[in-house]
């Protein structure tokens, strides 16, 4: 039995005030900056800096949490089986909205967009309604 498998990080960024970052792929649709296959061995922020370094030359992060784990049987996304492994992110960095990336401050913004996959609006939906409970334990100093 072949027990090969993948993993997939996929960065969900959120900022304070703008929001949840999306950006445009080559095949003009929207989805999560810095999908980034981990290396056996390695730290997951390694990993996390790769794909988000060379999608946005470089952004600051804080992880939070895990928001979400989607698995993939082979043949399905790539030759092995795959995990995408979705981590909730804190930024405060301050990348401006242009053509390939987007601030996105409600599900309606996301709507409009053509997306990589309906996941990316539910997990969108899942981190805006995190950003509240983020901010009030920011304001509280936890």
């Amino acid at each position: 039995m072949n027990m090969n498998h993948e993993v997939n990080l996929i960065s969900v960024l959120v900022h304070p005030a703008r929001g949840v970052l999306l950006q445009k792929a080559g095949s003009g649709k929207w989805g999560f900056p810095g999908s980034e296959d981990l290396i056996p061995g390695e730290a997951w922020e390694t990993a996390q800096l790769r794909g988000l370094n060379r999608d946005l030359n470089f952004i600051d992060f804080v992880n939070v949490s895990f928001l979400h784990l989607e698995s993939y049987p082979a043949g399905m996304v790539a030759p092995n089986s795959k995990f995408g492994v979705f981590v909730l992110a804190t930024t405060d960095s301050s990348t401006e909205n242009c053509g390939l990336v987007r601030w996105v401050n409600s599900v309606e913004d996301v709507q409009e967009l053509d997306l990589i996959h309906a996941r990316v609006l539910q997990l969108v939906e899942k981190a805006l309604e995190m950003k509240g409970t983020l901010l009030s334990q920011r304001r509280m100093g936890i």
